[in-house]
Order: structure tokens, then C-alpha cells, then sequence
């Protein structure tokens, strides 16, 4: 008996394919043909696969190898097998984010293979980030999961997107909140927001606190400084107006102890005596001598003058 070459000893002389896809079930046709063209009428056709199975099953995804012996060529084919039981995605609410306080949706889908991917999107088709995806395999189907937590927008219209690019497989799903919805979770977390309100406000108030306590101490201070400035000028103000007076009373006690002062003194003292002696009335001689009292009077007057000339002389030299 001859043994057969390996195929991949072979020459590639048989066209090559893209991949076919098929569901699940259905009746397909893997293409083999020579290029160029020949009679292979009484030559036999071989189909290959590692794990090659005669049943139709998901399991029959993969890579076949058409071979012709007398030839020896091969080509290839890749097969991608569709499940034929694809939930259509479902979406719930699952509640609200804390931290955020944005509506977290969820979005399922069954009965997938190969494995898809999800895909959210907001009303106006962009992507929105994914929080968390999962995925469960059993008898060779996928069971996919997505969440996202959305805020309000526009249009409050969400779609969940499950996509098989290599076999052409896409299913989605549309949901819109109702702003009431964003209004009910918006009072819902009223006491959060009051507390935050409330917590703020005291801080605002007791940095407001802090603020004015230290300008009213920096005002207190600024003022006990300037009256200390005040106080100390009226001090030096008030010491040098007891020195000036303290000079002036030693001048004036200097000048009334002095000789001379006392020397003038005794002087006016006998100039007063003997005019007031002059002064006084003689009888009858005053009656019938006018003249001579007039000869007295001017010498007095003329008396008078010269104490006041010596009085003058006595303070010029003080």
C-alpha cells in the first residue's frame, strides 16, 4: 500500500478562499478547484480537518484542507460556524452610582458563538465607556454582559450593541429614561446634597470666623500701637515743657537772687520813700507859695526820671 504525502509537503496549486460562514443547521458547499482548469473527472477529492467530524454542529468551525492525491495539490478553506439561537440583547436598570449619581444599565445576550462583543451608545451614536463585561460559556455558546453608568443628557436614549464582525452577526437593543426618572434620583439624593450644603456652609462660616477673629487681633494690635506712639509723644511733649519750665523758673530765681537785682531793688525802694516824703502836704506853705511847690514838683519830677534812668542802667547791666 502507497503512503499518502502530508499535505503540507504538497504544492499549493489550488486556489485559496475566504472564509465562509454558515449557521448553524444549514447545507454549505466548500469550494476546491484547480487553477488551471482540469478534468478531475477520474481523480479523487479529499476533504480534511484535523477533528473532522460528519456532523453539522458548532464544533465544525474551522480550517478545511481540500486535497487530490494524483495531483498532489491541496488548498484550504476557513469555515466559521453562526449560532442559530441569538438573544436579542435585554437592558435593565440597576440602580444609581453614589458616587457619580448616574443610572447604571445593564445589557445581556445568549446564545453566541463565536464570542461576540458589547457596545453602548448614547443617542447621538457615540461610544460610551464600558464599567464591567462578562462572559459564560456553556455547550459552546456565549452568554455575554455589559454595564455602564450614564448621566442625563440630551436625548436620555441609550443602545446596547451585541456584534459578531467575523460572522456578520449584529443584534441591539434601545432604551430612553424619562427625565422624571433623572428628577426622582435627583431629590433622592437630597438629604446627600443638603448634608454636603450643610457641611460647607460651616466651614465657609467658621473660615469666615477665623478671618475676622485675626483682623479684629491685628486691628486691636495696630491700635494699642499707635496709642502707645501717642502717649509716648505726649510724654516727651509733657517732659519738655517741665524742662522749659524747670529753665525758665532757674532763670527767673538766678536773676532774683543776683546782687544787682537786689541792689536795683533797694533803690526803687528809697526813690518810693523820699518821693512819697516829697509828696506830702506842708500847711501853709503849701497855700501861699505856689511857686515853690512848683520848684519842688519839678525837682521831684526831674528826681524821679533819674531813679527811673538808674533803674533802666541797673536792668541793661543784669
Amino acid at each position: 500500500m502507497m503512503k499518502r504525502p502530508h499535505p503540507q509537503s504538497l504544492c499549493r496549486d489550488l486556489n485559496t478562499y475566504q472564509p465562509i460562514v454558515a449557521t448553524r443547521g444549514d447545507d454549505i458547499t466548500l469550494p476546491c478547484r484547480l487553477d488551471p482548469a482540469e478534468d478531475v473527472t477520474d481523480l479523487t477529492v479529499e476533504w480534511t480537518r484535523p477533528d473532522l467530524d460528519p456532523r453539522v454542529e458548532l464544533s465544525d468551525q474551522g480550517t478545511y484542507t481540500c486535497f487530490i492525491p494524483g495531483k498532489e495539490k491541496l488548498s484550504s478553506v476557513q469555515l466559521f460556524v453562526a449560532s442559530d439561537a441569538v438573544s436579542s440583547p435585554v437592558i435593565t436598570l440597576e440602580g444609581v452610582d453614589k458616587t457619580t449619581g448616574g443610572v447604571v444599565l445593564h445589557c445581556s445576550s445568549s446564545g453566541w458563538h463565536p464570542e461576540p462583543e458589547v457596545l453602548w451608545l448614547d443617542g447621538e451614536g457615540n461610544l460610551l465607556s464600558v464599567d464591567h463585561r462578562d462572559k459564560a460559556e456553556v455547550l459552546m455558546t456565549y452568554t455575554v454582559s455589559s454595564r455602564v453608568t450614564v448621566e442625563k443628557r440630551h436625548s436620555n436614549s441609550f443602545t446596547c450593541r451585541v456584534q459578531q464582525n467575523k460572522t456578520n452577526q449584529t443584534t441591539e437593543a434601545e432604551i430612553r429614561i424619562p427625565d422624571d426618572f433623572f428628577i426622582f434620583l435627583s431629590s433622592s439624593n437630597v438629604p446627600i446634597i443638603i448634608g454636603w450644603a450643610v457641611s460647607l456652609a460651616v466651614c465657609i462660616i467658621v473660615i469666615l470666623s477665623l478671618v475676622f477673629f485675626m483682623w479684629r487681633m491685628r486691628l486691636k494690635t495696630k491700635r494699642s500701637r499707635r496709642n502707645e506712639i501717642e502717649e509716648e509723644r505726649e510724654r516727651e511733649k509733657l517732659m519738655r515743657e517741665i524742662e522749659e519750665l524747670k529753665k525758665t523758673n532757674d532763670l527767673e530765681t538766678k536773676r532774683t537772687t543776683s546782687p544787682m537785682y537786689q541792689y536795683a531793688m533797694l533803690e526803687e525802694s528809697k526813690d518810693e520813700v523820699m518821693e512819697s516824703s516829697q509828696n506830702e502836704p506842708q500847711g501853709e506853705n503849701i497855700t501861699s507859695s505856689s511857686s515853690q511847690s512848683s520848684a519842688t514838683g519839678q525837682r521831684n519830677t526831674e528826681t524821679g526820671r533819674g531813679s527811673v534812668r538808674k533803674k533802666a542802667v541797673i536792668f541793661e547791666v543784669l
